[in-house]
């Protein structure tokens, strides 16, 4: 009987799982079909290396016929590209012809897939519902579609692999790889080196991004230990009143649908007090991280500066308005997932008044940095072959005021793209008291109670969106040229932490909506830049014979 029992209990599980990895399955040969296929678009058509692939293929070659010691001046990225494909080679059986290299992005992107779906169950909270492994695969497999990334998995670049290590990176420390054991802490500190060795720019993800994250969680460990609230009393001071909590690893680290402004403000200190009020716990949590960063900035003074080549165009700088350039370009992209922040703002819940003083002081920031920091690599204006010659060209160097009156424009954009990691319940019309208004008055809404009875994990916190905001302008403010494809990482890790709408019918229709339209979008947008790719064929005066072609 007993044997009987465990074999039904088995077979439950078999069924079970078979059942949470179909959708993963059926969406995996979604992605490969439409992956396959650009690959072969592009052998056929671009048989020989393009843009930046003259110095990758070549390279990777070397490596093939292990010669590691040939390296082409005009490379600015560590090896890890060619590593990898040398590692793989056997695996795959396959030479280092230009077309048996592009496979590696195909590869990495169906495994980006497999990344993002657990990752994003993980994040979720609930993803163990069968009915929302469905939704967690559909949006796995639109973080791969997110058409930056998907061009680049047909050509010979680095970024869909960089991408795939940062997000194992993440999934790792998720899962509870850190310094909190020796053997976390060297899982994560190998990730570190391999996201270095694919990028420079990784650093900042697997260094800054993960050591926040990590000393969040540490603070969490510690507030959940109970410590001691003494200096609390009639006799404590105000300091210790107010700052007290923080040194004892008390964050403030409210849900980001009841931050406001001043919250980002106050949970930057309470991350300060607690790190500088504990430095040890820093030390013994955070080693991973800090050996990266010692690891990195050795790297830095042993080779003379970041890059590895071609140093005098790729030099450090603060180029304060990339950040402005962030909100418009996952606008752009992701404008389906706005729907419910549209449909809030429309709503007479919708606090106008009390973001009024804060948008104006935005946009009057902005505006500042619009003018004193608006920066345009000679690169931008020399190279008409990539978008970003034209978006410049057509905007903010069509006239002088253009670029002051795209200002309130990125406000707003970062306004929803914020607002969009709310989890997002359902509208109330007949209300008038938002959420922050009752909280002020200290009653608890029913929104609040919704999430007291929900798994805290479905919650979007301040202090993630404070790292990533920090994060992100770390990576981006020190790069002198504007790219998509530097823009590809802060948005991965903020679309695997956009929170869908529940709660009603109408809530299941708005997220049905929202996935469906960011699917289709991507895909009109990835037909769009594929075919100009392979069909908009021209030519330089100065290079006759010579086939360019358009690309991100």
């Amino acid at each position: 009987m007993a044997s009987r029992g465990m074999s039904s209990n088995n077979h439950d599980t078999s069924i079970a799982m078979a059942k949470a990895l179909l959708p993963l399955t059926l969406t995996g040969g979604f992605l490969g079909v439409l992956s396959t296929a650009w690959l072969r678009a592009v052998n056929s058509n671009v048989p020989s290396p393009y843009m930046d692939e003259i110095f990758h293929i070549p390279q990777a070659q070397q490596y093939c016929a292990s010669d590691f010691y040939t390296w082409d001046p005009k490379l600015t990225t560590p090896p890890g590209l060619y590593v990898f494909s040398l590692l793989l080679k056997p695996a795959t059986r396959a030479g280092c012809t230009a077309a048996e290299l592009r496979e590696i992005g195909a590869v990495a992107l169906a495994a980006l897939l497999v990344v993002c779906y657990f990752l994003r169950r993980s994040l979720s909270g609930d993803g163990k519902r069968v009915n929302r492994s469905w939704q967690v695969a559909h949006e796995a497999l639109n973080v791969c579609l997110f058409p930056p990334l998907f061009f680049f998995s047909g050509l010979y670049y680095t970024d869909v692999l960089s991408t795939l290590v940062i997000v194992v990176a993440y999934f790792a420390f998720q899962r509870g790889a850190g310094g909190a054991s020796v053997g976390g802490g060297l899982l994560a500190y190998g990730l570190g080196v391999v996201g270095l060795v694919m990028r420079q720019t990784n650093v900042f993800w697997v260094g800054v991004f993960l050591a926040g994250m990590e000393w969040v969680r540490t603070c969490t460990d510690m507030a959940a230990k109970g410590p001691t609230r003494g200096g609390q009393g009639k006799d404590a001071s105000l300091i210790e009143r107010v700052l007290g909590p923080y040194t004892r690893g008390e964050l403030h680290d409210p849900s980001i649908e009841e931050a406001g402004p001043l919250d980002f403000l106050y949970c930057l200190i309470s991350i300060g007090i607690s790190a500088v009020s504990h430095p040890i716990i820093v030390i013994s949590r955070l080693w991973p991280q800090i050996a990266l960063l010692l690891s990195f900035g050795a790297f830095v003074v042993w080779n003379g500066g970041v890059v590895l080549g071609d140093k005098s165009n790729h030099v450090a700088t603060l180029h304060l308005t990339q950040m402005l350039y962030l909100w418009p370009f996952i606008a752009f992209f992701s404008f389906p997932l706005f729907l419910p922040t549209v449909i809030t703002a429309l709503s007479p819940t919708f606090p106008r008044a009390s973001t009024l003083a804060w948008a104006l002081l935005a946009i009057a920031l902005s505006l500042v940095i619009v003018h004193f920091n608006t920066l345009i690599h000679p690169f931008t204006l020399a190279d008409n072959r990539h978008y970003m010659f034209y978006v410049f060209r057509y905007t903010i160097l069509r006239h002088p005021l253009i670029k002051y009156a795209l200002a309130p424009i990125y406000i707003l954009f970062g306004w929803f793209v914020l607002r969009t990691l709310y989890r997002h319940e359902p509208i109330s019309f007949g209300t008038t008291t938002g959420l922050q208004e009752t909280r002020r008055q200290g009653k608890p809404s029913c929104s609040a109670m919704q999430k007291s009875e929900r798994n805290p994990a479905a919650e979007t916190k301040t202090s993630f969106a404070l790292i990533w905001l920090l994060t992100t302008a770390l990576s981006l403010i020190t790069a002198p040229l504007v790219e998509p494809r530097y823009f590809i990482l802060p948005w991965v890790i903020w679309r695997l932490h956009v929170r869908p709408s529940h709660g009603s019918l109408a809530s299941v229709s708005v997220e049905w909506t929202r996935l469906w339209g960011e699917t289709l979008w991507f895909l009109v947008v990835n037909v769009g830049t594929c075919a100009v790719f392979l069909g908009k064929e021209f030519e330089w005066a100065s290079e006759p014979g010579r086939v360019q072609r358009f690309m991100w």
